[in-house]
């Protein structure tokens, strides 16, 4: 994620979050994603044109 932030690619920024929770998810079951860490959390929010849509 971090790379795909330093190089502005939003398309990269969501294809790895993406796969992050579907991985996360397959392992661990629906709304797994309050396994992962805040700092994740956090940074895809702040980087992320999809939750800027839904946060306004």
């Amino acid at each position: 994620m971090r790379a795909a932030i330093a190089q502005n690619d939003h398309t990269a920024l969501e294809a790895t979050f993406n796969e992050l929770i579907a991985v996360t998810d397959t392992d661990q079951g629906p709304d797994a994603t309050s396994l992962l860490d805040p700092e994740t959390i956090q940074l895809y929010q702040q980087h992320s044109r999809n939750h800027r849509r839904h946060a306004s």
